[in-house]
Order: structure tokens, then sequence, then C-alpha cells
């Protein structure tokens, strides 16, 4: 065997189209179906429509770590353009997973692309825009951001 077939390793295709752990619990414990209709997208966004206001928005899912200066780089110039971009058409939220120090606990913010309009946050920043993971997010909690 040469060094070049070891290079060249076979690629694997995706065998199915399931969901990400994260993209599942969103879709099914935060924005639920008897709450949020689940649309096609042609991005990497989840588009939903809100059953109480008829309303569609965009959200994008990001799992993230603070670094030691308590900055959350979410997303690189490029992508932030992106969303601001998509925001103008359609209102955009941001939906943070934030893995804390155990490795085993996370916290979720939602925030409108109004409110992450950096690529990088600051931790303290965006306390205000924790949400329970107990419930489901409320109509009113979504579009008060």
């Amino acid at each position: 065997m040469n060094l070049l077939t070891l290079l060249h390793k076979p690629k694997v295709s995706p065998t199915s189209n399931a969901a990400s752990p994260l993209e599942a619990y969103v879709t099914n414990n935060l924005f639920p179906p008897d709450q949020y209709t689940r649309e096609e997208h042609s991005h990497s966004l989840m588009k939903f429509k809100d059953r109480s206001t008829g309303k569609y928005f965009c959200l994008e899912l990001k799992t993230c770590t603070t670094d030691w200066t308590h900055h959350i780089q979410w997303c690189t110039g490029i992508q932030l353009r992106k969303y601001l971009t998509c925001h103008k058409k359609i209102p955009t939220f941001l939906l943070l997973d934030m893995v804390n120090d155990d490795m085993q606990s996370h916290s979720y913010y939602l925030l409108s692309m109004t409110q992450a309009c950096h690529a990088n946050l600051i931790d303290t920043s965006i306390m205000h825009c924790k949400i329970d993971t107990n419930e489901p997010v409320s109509s009113k909690q979504l579009w008060s951001r």
C-alpha cells in the first residue's frame, strides 16, 4: 500500500436526512408542532410559521462555548452577513446552545438578529435572552425579541 492510497479515503455519503439531536429537541420541545409549523427552507436555517400569529420566521441553531474572556464566537463575518440579509426579508432568530463548564448541561439563549448583530458576543450581554428549556417558547416571548 502506498502513501497516496492512505490519503485518498473513500467519501462516505450520509445515509439519512435525520435531524441532529439539537434540531430534534428544538422542533419537538421548544417550537412544538401544535404551536409552530415547520416549513421547508433552502438554506441551513430552519423556517417556522407561528400558528397563533401566522408570521413566518427563520431560526439558526448554534452550539457554542465561551472562551476565557467570556466571548462567544457564534459565526464568521460572512455568515453574519447572510443572516442579516435573511433577517431583512423574514424575521430571523439565533438559538444559542451554550455548553456549560461541566460539559453535561446546556443553557439556551434566543436572540433576534438585531440582538445578535455581531459575530462575537459577550456572555453577560445575552443573559436576558436565556429561555426556559422545560416549556415551549411562547409566541409572545418570541416576538418580543
